[in-house]
């Protein structure tokens, strides 16, 4: 990589467009004092990113915009051409044109091949191509003299750069501000999550209070229905013992009227043993008695088989009006007033109950339970009503029918015997009951302890059908059709008891904690996606800035170990060509805690700091430096400013030779009045200065001028 030509335009003396083109070798810019040769060096120094006015020989940032006896210059721009064929810029390009661009309303811009780039971005590519403003690339006059006057500390800066560390160190740099933006990041997110984080957690305690009641309420539900199975099949139970007992005590009924028709009979045969007429008349009593019975049981049966059927067809014609009505609202999804429908179901219930006679206390327990459904304001028709009904209906409508197939067949008794039997009663004018015995009493009086506990027993019977039918209606209000319908079809278990009060306690604790706020659960759940979103965010930058803390260190020990290799190279080629320069004598570099420390030995002197060192012998040590930084680090080209002007004549003559031999490898552009130094130039450019303070350019091959005449005219660039 070379450094193939400069165009400037508008900065310092340099007012019109210049083009200086350089070959490989040795460039050397030459003119008398104050005709802007030194300008040439500052605008190679400016575009490769100088920060400092006065290293650039000025105040403020305008001051290298030309502003001289001619018009002023509206900007300053420069363009350094490189050939990067070797690639020592990472850039894909043959070519790289670096351009630097000032104007006068103060707004700068670099771009590298047309395309803006920041400064710090430059700074990192020309650190990794060895290049940088502030090194040994271009070097000012007395500026080695001033690295070697400064502070060990001061010293620092040539060297990192001439180590090849600069790119390093520059790199930490971006490192650590991004450590910094980070940790302001992380106290941003920080401060956020402490503010969160009182209120996420009054948010949790809430929801947890929530899930808890949650808790409790399926405790609830799962007691309260084993409560209501046990409490169904228990009371459910009842009746049917009551109703064994039933049957048991009808067949005592049964057997004490046996017993007492046959004392009857057993009187009325002695009574027609002693008087054959009142016999007759009391068997005739008696058999009245007993039509009269048995017309009345006939009536009842067929009075009660008549309501029956006629309930059966009435509640038939319902279910399948209701059935209709529901499956018309399904299938059209028609706006159906099931309001309506079923208070008009309910009149029609009424008047079944009002119809029976006497009322079934099965019948009378299922249409108790649908009416009371009606009746209640709170009842949730639109979901469960319809079905409810139905099902209803077909209960009652299976109750009536298992009601008509349990009544018995009764004949209905003869009309004429008994109207022939009575004509006879009438024409004899019998009118003296049965004699009575003692054991016809006993008779007569188990038949009616018989007929009272079948009264009592059916009281209770009904009794246990309604407490059941209210059992019912209690579990359909709190948990439903679906449970109540589990629960009558499911069978009996063994189950440990809940009492009421376990009941009583979970409801208190589920109503201390209240309904569940919907609001709350919303705020929770986006309280908690940002908490933990930022949660996740502050780890990242945990994480990030640990692995740049990690980068950091990494970096650091490689650049330690770069700057220990090529400063034992830079230490030990200083003091070859310290002793070359100065025929003799040493000197030796030192890195210390504090910077670079150097110790020189001139010739037959005693070991001297460096400030006590002549003008002529602060030169030299400043050349042999500077080459032995050139030896090390290798650069693509150097721009050496009058470093030669304070040596003599043999001095630059060493000088001179060693540029020549560096130039084999490091392309030089030299600014000097020294004979030795220009006589080692392949190209010379000559800088005049006009009276309106604008600088011109000429130039000459040397190899030119030998070949040809010596009056051959120069050509202005």
């Amino acid at each position: 990589m070379r450094l193939t030509s400069v165009a400037i335009q508008g900065f310092k003396s340099f007012a019109r467009p210049t083009h200086l083109t350089f070959g490989p070798g040795v460039t050397g810019v030459i003119g008398p004092n104050g005709s802007g040769k030194s300008n040439v060096a500052e605008a190679i120094r400016w575009v490769l990113g100088e920060q400092s006015m006065k290293a650039l020989r000025g105040k403020e940032r305008s001051d290298v915009i030309y502003s001289g006896d001619a018009k002023h210059a509206s900007r300053a721009q420069v363009t350094l051409l490189f050939d990067n064929t070797s690639g020592r810029f990472p850039i894909s390009a043959n070519e790289i044109a670096i351009t630097r661009t000032l104007s006068r309303a103060g707004e700068s811009k670099y771009t590298i091949n047309n395309e803006a780039v920041r400064l710090i971005d430059l700074q990192q590519m020309l650190a990794e191509a060895g290049i940088g403003a502030k090194s040994y690339t271009v070097i000012s006059q007395g500026m080695i003299d001033q690295y070697l006057t400064a502070n060990p500390e001061g010293r620092r800066e040539l060297f990192n750069e001439a180590t090849g560390i600069k790119s390093l160190q520059i790199k930490i740099v971006q490192s650590q501000q991004k450590i910094k933006k980070a940790q302001e990041h992380a106290l941003e997110v920080q401060t956020i999550l402490d503010e969160l984080r009182p209120r996420l957690t009054f948010l949790q305690r809430q929801i947890d209070r929530y899930d808890e009641r949650d808790n409790y309420l399926a405790a609830y539900t799962e007691k309260q229905l084993a409560y209501y199975h046990a409490a169904w099949h228990a009371n459910s139970a009842q009746p049917a013992g009551t109703h064994q007992q039933l049957k048991q005590i009808h067949q005592r009924i049964i057997s004490a009227r046996a017993h007492r028709i046959t004392a009857e009979k057993q009187v009325l045969s002695a009574a027609s043993a002693k008087n054959p007429q009142a016999a007759l008349e009391q068997e005739l009593l008696s058999e009245r008695a007993r039509y009269t019975l048995a017309l009345e049981q006939w009536k009842r049966n067929e009075q009660e088989k008549e309501e029956l059927t006629r309930s059966l067809a009435q509640i038939a014609e319902q279910r399948r009006r209701t059935a209709a009505t529901l499956n018309r609202h399904n299938d059209t999804s028609a706006s159906v007033d099931i309001r309506s429908t079923l208070l008009a179901c309910k009149d029609f219930l009424d008047q079944i109950m009002h119809d029976i006679i006497p009322p079934k206390p099965v019948a009378k327990r299922v249409l108790g339970s649908i009416i009371a459904i009606l009746r209640t304001p709170t009842t949730p028709l639109a979901e469960e009503s319809p079905q409810i009904l139905l099902v209803r209906l077909s209960a009652i409508e299976e109750e009536r029918t298992a009601q008509l197939q349990r009544l018995p067949s009764i004949t209905k008794p003869s009309d004429a015997e008994i109207q022939r039997i009575q004509h006879v009663i009438e024409k004899l004018g019998i009118t003296t009951p049965i004699p009575s015995s003692d054991n016809l009493e006993q008779a007569r009086q188990a038949e009616l302890q018989a007929e009272r506990e079948e009264a009592s027993l059916t009281a209770l019977l009904d009794q246990q059908t309604q407490s059941v039918a209210a059992l019912e209606q209690e579990i359909l209000r709190e948990c439903g059709s679906a449970a109540l319908e589990h629960i009558q079809t499911s069978p009996s278990k063994q189950e440990t008891a809940v009492t009421e009060q376990e009941l009583r306690a979970l409801a208190a604790k589920i109503a201390t904690i209240g309904e569940r706020d919907e609001l709350v659960a919303t705020e929770h759940a986006e309280t908690k996606a940002r908490f933990d979103g930022l949660s996740a965010q502050f780890e990242d930058v945990q994480q990030t800035m640990q692995r740049i803390a990690q980068s950091i260190d990494e970096v650091s020990s490689t650049m330690k170990i770069n700057f220990a290799r090529k400063f034992s190279e830079i230490t030990e080629h200083f003091s070859k060509y310290f002793t070359l320069l100065f025929g003799g004598g040493s000197a030796t570099l030192e890195a210390t805690e504090q910077g670079i420390e150097i110790s020189v030995i001139p010739p037959g002197k005693r070991s001297r700091h460096i400030t006590l060192l002549s003008g002529g012998e602060r030169a030299l040590t400043s050349i042999a430096l500077l080459f032995a930084i050139l030896d090390a680090q290798k650069p693509p080209f150097i721009v050496l400013d009058e470093v030669d002007a304070a040596l003599d004549e043999a001095n630059s003559h060493r000088f001179a030779k060693l540029l020549r031999e560096h130039s084999a490898r490091t392309q030089s552009i030299v600014i000097s009045h020294n004979r030795e130094t220009m006589s080692q130039s392949d190209l010379l450019y000559g800088v005049t200065m006009h009276k309106n303070g604008i600088s011109t350019l000429y130039s000459v091959k040397i190899l030119d001028y030998v070949e040809q005449a010596p009056e051959a005219e120069q050509m202005p660039v």
